[in-house]
């Protein structure tokens, strides 16, 4: 049921427009002649007994008939074994809470970036138009299992023998090509459970509900026919839905720019945004690789990382003061800087980097320059490592609870050595490592920037070691970094500078954003000519879509929270300094040009397509090295945590004015009833 909002059409197939009728299963494969449909991502969605279950099994080819058209047998189609990741989601217990159902007319470019954007060559795969209202009402029946639905089936058969071989090889059991299969018991998809398949066409995403019916191997099939793949096995599937448009909207949009959203923008958090144009091209047709790596992509950076006003410094007494330079730029409320650290993993053998939240500067206005940074503690009961042991630390401690405490503190803490040593005698442990924890500090300031700048915020990483704790602060040392980069530079930096894009945003939500290049149009006209490449305003307005959707941008999230009031500060999410997503251009905003009578893009909606695999960062690269794919299960964990958060200001804010009408009521009673009492009395007077 928590995910019934997801899986509509199993009870009957919309086509047309405000007409409905069952379609047959070949029908269903004809169409996918039409996508070109040759391969998918398959997530399992309900198992034989018609439970749900959420598992992600990777990618399937599919089997074609002279590489030209699906293979049907039968009134199914045939697709090899999964890549057989088995992806299962940490989250996908929350999405019930954060997916909104919103309904869009579908349509080309429109003045709404989120609406529905369709090709014009979307008559090769048959009809699409779909009926919305049908497929909103059909999402709130409840799921009922297999057989239910087989007593309704949603695709008619072509004739009366074709149901009745149906019927007899769905009672057929698995056939012997199975133990053909090098897959264990517990990965194999069996007979009854029902998989969804999700692919491209023309860069838009579609889906396809399909039930296992039988295993296949293609050795078996008599007579000469030229299959692709030629070799593999895999399973017959048949269609229970027609294909399906997924491009759409399944979000709550939060404001980020007032006037670019019907919610009121929330000063608590903000973000500034970078985005990298990538070498990822978005597959025309098929589907996206279920994992990438940093080998498998490149980012073309559009500036530098390098910070022109420490070139050549050699003192670290020059890198505190650009710091302190840095600071007095800051509004008070924002002068901090977000720590990080590197922590490995010695049993899992994983590396990772962890947030440890934000440090107010200290002597920031100080005359004297001193070769260290001090840092103010957070007030008892607000640090990363005091959260995490109240939420996880709670119950007995017994042998296992200790373990999962002593790896919180491990992780989420700052420790010198002489500190590390003590910990270790009171554990009654061997010290692993004497050296001082190391850790990132990244900060965002607009010193060195002018109003005709493209950066109106930079921001800045500095590599630092923990020297000395004290009572209320702790002293960093700056260092000069020491990874894959500076070993290619001649000169040593101790400050980085993000070398992304700075964009703006207009508002985001959970899977995807909408941004431009800035409110001035020749910067923006820069951000559409980085995305588009070499080239891009020489194209026509169609061709320059195309190009814009063709490849991926990695975007770099740097949240600002700002909860000042004591009354909120508990709804004040924990994010990391940086979060970084892959995005695909899926919207467009348009305008006409008062010149040109031309259509012109204004903004760009983007969809997340890959999150980080938080235990795969590369401390040599200083980035995450691994990505997995986003489904419709399976999303980004700091999104989500915002989204609780704003959804709990917005609850508090609603609560508030609700107690200030009732006391306000209260007060003109309180007026209304003295006012009675004293006319009463001066006329008792009178008489």
């Amino acid at each position: 049921m928590l995910f019934g909002s997801l899986f509509k059409g199993d009870q009957g197939i919309t086509i047309g427009k405000r007409r409905k009728r069952k379609l047959t299963a070949r029908d269903v494969i004809d169409r996918l002649n039409g996508f070109d449909f040759t391969a998918a991502n398959c997530t399992l969605i309900r198992d034989h007994l018609g439970n749900d279950k959420i598992e992600d099994y990777g990618q399937v080819d599919v089997f074609r008939l002279r590489d030209e058209e699906v293979f049907a047998l039968e009134n199914t189609f045939c697709i090899t074994t999964p890549t057989g990741m088995k992806l299962k989601t940490d989250i996908g217990g929350d999405l019930g809470a954060i997916v909104s159902a919103v309904e869009t007319a579908p349509g080309a470019l429109t003045d709404d970036p989120f609406d529905e954007f369709e090709d014009e060559g979307e008559g090769e795969g048959g009809e699409q138009e779909e009926d919305e209202a049908a497929d909103h009402s059909e999402s709130s029946r409840p799921e009922g299992n297999v057989d239910e639905a087989q007593e309704e089936p949603p695709l008619d058969e072509t004739d009366e023998e074709d149901e009745e071989d149906e019927e007899d090889e769905e009672l057929t059991p698995i056939s012997a090509g199975a133990a053909d299969a090098a897959e264990t018991q517990e990965e194999m998809l069996g007979l009854g459970q029902v998989i969804r398949l999700r692919f491209f066409f023309r860069r838009v995403p579609y889906e396809l509900d399909c039930q296992i019916v039988d295993r296949f191997n293609p050795n078996r099939i008599k007579g000469d026919i030229d299959l692709t793949p030629r070799f593999g096995v895999g399973y017959r599937v048949k269609p229970l839905t027609d294909v399906r448009n997924r491009d759409k909207r399944r979000y709550i949009r939060y404001t980020h720019r007032m006037g670019f959203g019907h919610l009121r923008v929330r000063n608590e958090i903000q973000f500034h945004v970078f985005a990298h144009r990538t070498d990822i091209e978005i597959p025309e047709r098929g589907a996206l690789k279920p994992v990438i790596t940093y080998d498998d992509f490149k980012k073309i950076p559009f500036g530098s990382p390098t910070v022109e006003e420490l070139k050549g410094a050699e003192k670290l007494e020059d890198v505190v003061e650009f710091f302190m330079r840095c600071m007095v730029n800051i509004p008070t409320e924002r002068c901090y800087v977000y720590i990080s650290k590197g922590y490995f993993d010695a049993v899992r053998r994983k590396s990772s980097l962890v947030g440890l939240g934000p440090y107010a500067t200290v002597g920031a206005q100080q005359t004297t320059i001193l070769p260290k940074i001090f840092v103010k503690k957070p007030m008892k009961g607000k640090t990363v490592l005091e959260k995490m042991l109240a939420e996880k630390g709670k119950g007995p401690r017994d042998t296992h609870k200790m373990r999962i405490v002593e790896d919180i503190q491990d992780r989420y803490s700052l420790l010198t050595r002489e500190l590390k040593v003590w910990q270790a005698r009171r554990r009654q442990k061997k010290v692993e490592n004497f050296d001082n924890d190391m850790c990132q500090v990244s900060f965002a300031s607009s010193y060195g920037t002018t109003p005709q700048d493209i950066y109106p915020m930079r921001v800045f990483n500095l590599n630092c070691e923990l020297i000395d704790v004290g009572l209320e602060n702790l002293t960093l040392k700056p260092l000069f970094f020491e990874d894959a980069r500076a070993r290619d530079v001649s000169e040593r930096e101790f400050i980085r500078q993000e070398d992304g894009f700075p964009v703006d945003l207009l508002n985001f939500s959970v899977g995807g954003a909408e941004f431009r290049g800035a409110e001035e149009e020749a910067q923006h006209k820069a951000f559409l000519n980085y995305l588009g490449g070499e080239g891009f305003e020489d194209l026509s307005f169609e061709e320059q879509v195309d190009a814009l959707r063709k490849h991926a941008v990695l975007l770099y999230f740097y949240p600002v929270l700002t909860f000042t009031r004591s009354q909120i500060q508990d709804y004040e999410p924990y994010l990391p300094g940086r979060i970084p997503v892959i995005a695909r251009v899926a919207r467009f905003r348009t305008a006409l040009n008062a010149d040109t009578q031309q259509p012109q893009i204004v903004s760009l909606g983007l969809e997340f397509i890959y999150n980080p695999v938080q235990d795969a960062y590369s401390r040599d690269l200083n980035v995450y090295d691994q990505w997995e794919q986003i489904t419709p299960y399976t999303e980004n964990t700091q999104f989500i945590e915002i989204h609780k958060s704003l959804q709990l200001l917005f609850g508090f804010d609603r609560a508030l004015n609700e107690d200030l009408r009732e006391d306000q009521t209260k007060e003109k009673k309180t007026g209304s009833e003295n006012d009675e009492s004293n006319t009463s009395s001066n006329g008792s007077e009178t008489s």
